[in-house]
């Protein structure tokens, strides 16, 4: 199934609204965009939205209704929708999440058990009823596990398989990177095609480019076994060119770290505005399954509800994805809350309302080393790294250096590669600034660190400090 399929298979209707909320996100209706003011007439027909084909045991989805007329407005404000499950041992309305009766009508939808049942909504002579399938892990290969990664480092290369101290694939297959045009390259990862069901996220940033390049992902999709992630990158500037670049990749699939801490990811899909992403493909919460979406031009709210409850650290990451030149970035964030927001900004620093795909992390593959880790006072020489948002696997120690303008260092203490080991690193701009972050290097240092070099610049390039983050995985 292709990226594509996620949209006509989640939404059969969406309204464009305001912002979600960062932290609570109590107000459903308002994040899925309640009309206002609509006339009274007569209702024909309930639509509903976000009743999907087909679910897995665990997941759940806000679903909502609402009458419309034979004009296809909303029909009456005040009309009462109730929710009806045929089998609440197959799909059940979810008794931690309130239902809301009042247009639009919200219930929260658990998938419980296999089979199928029909969620009906219905209100005086009016009804919707659809069909819905639960399948349980073993029926649908949801235990995803797909994990791998690669820095490709040979921008004017027309195909070739990265060096083998700098890749993984959780499936064994090959790895090959072609360069289709300038700027333009697909990584091809074999045997890690998406099954039905199952959830991905990639990540990718510039890699010893000169400062301000900027490297996007496009539309990532299956191809046969395979997944096909293509790349664009860009040089800094009003005109974003296109310009050959290295840059590194990680693709990640829903359940491929460690299952008792919280992940999640999410990307905002073309076309909408303000959608519960539980079902999509390219969207996962690994504690509730619930996730929420919405904003504008200036940037996209996405609520992770649960994944913040221990309020541990955590790493937050944005890419771009799309055929345009923009960059994205993670603008803020709400640790506790399980809430971020990404923007994004043309290559010369206006702001636009693009297209992140985000990233929460907190604990790797079992047994593999991580770390990831921000700074607070980026000015000073040796700034202290951020609680919230810095972690190291090894139990060691976390120290940032500030080189110059918008290069610092960061050391993970006790992170040292050992040999035949493998890794990646990947590093997201953060906070408010209109700011662009790549790699310079990652490798070993001292008796047993690992050392991560990386540089900030404004939209023009010109060096800048910033805010930043870094992840480094196993």
């Amino acid at each position: 199934m292709t990226l594509g399929a996620a949209m006509t298979r989640a939404t059969l209707l969406v309204l464009a609204a305001g912002p979600v909320c960062l932290a609570g996100c109590s107000k459903l209706a308002e994040i899925a965009g309640a009309p206002s003011g609509p006339p009274n007439r007569p209702g024909t027909v309930i639509v509903m939205n976000n009743v999907v084909d087909t679910m897995f045991v665990g997941d759940s989805v806000a679903a909502w209704a609402q009458v419309n007329g034979a004009d296809g407005r909303p029909a009456n404000n005040d009309t009462t929708i109730t929710w009806v499950t045929s089998n609440p041992q197959v799909l059940a309305l979810d008794p931690s999440h309130p239902v809301v009766p009042t247009p639009p009508a919200f219930s929260w939808i658990f998938a419980r058990g296999s089979g199928q049942a029909t969620i009906t909504a219905h209100t005086q002579n009016v009804t919707a009823s659809k069909v819905v399938t639960v399948l349980a892990p073993a029926d649908i290969a949801a235990d995803d596990h797909r994990f791998a990664f690669a820095l490709a480092d040979q921008p004017s290369a027309a195909s070739y398989s990265p060096a083998s101290s700098s890749r993984f694939s959780s499936s064994g297959g090959a790895i090959t990177v072609t360069r289709d045009s300038i700027g333009y390259y697909h990584v091809r990862f074999a045997g890690l095609g998406t099954k039905p069901e199952q959830r991905e996220n990639v990540q990718v940033t510039a890699y010893g480019s000169p400062q301000g390049v900027s490297c996007k992902l496009l539309n990532w999709q299956t191809d046969g076994s395979d997944m096909v992630v293509p790349v664009h990158c860009h040089k800094p500037g009003v005109d974003g060119v296109a310009v050959d670049s290295r840059y590194t990749v990680l693709f990640t699939g829903g359940r491929a770290f460690d299952p008792s801490s919280p992940f999640a990811f999410a990307e905002r899909l073309p076309g909408t505005s303000n959608i519960v992403l539980d079902t999509s493909e390219t969207a996962f919460n690994s504690v509730t399954g619930h996730i929420l979406m919405g904003g504008g031009a200036s940037g996209w709210n996405f609520a992770f509800p649960g994944v913040g409850q221990t309020n541990a650290p955590a790493a937050v990451l944005a890419t771009g994805v799309g055929s345009g030149p923009e960059h994205c970035k993670i603008a803020n964030y709400d640790i506790g809350g399980g809430g971020l927001v990404a923007s994004c900004n043309q290559p010369d620093g206006t702001a636009i309302a693009g297209r992140p795909a985000v990233m929460w992390f907190t604990r790797g593959r079992v047994g593999h080393r991580f770390g990831y880790a921000s700074t607070n006072n980026i000015a000073a020489v040796t700034p202290p790294v951020d609680p919230t948002l810095t972690f190291n696997s090894s139990g060691g120690a976390v120290t940032s250096r500030r080189l110059s303008a918008g290069q610092w260092t960061v050391t993970f203490a006790g992170l040292g590669r050992p040999s035949g080991a493998t890794d990646i690193a990947i590093v997201s701009a953060l906070k408010e600034l209109d700011h662009i972050c790549g790699l310079v290097s990652w490798a070993n240092s001292g008796t047993n660190d690992l050392t991560v070099t990386l540089q900030c610049s404004d939209a023009a390039g010109t060096p800048l400090d910033a805010r930043f983050e870094v992840l480094v995985v196993e």
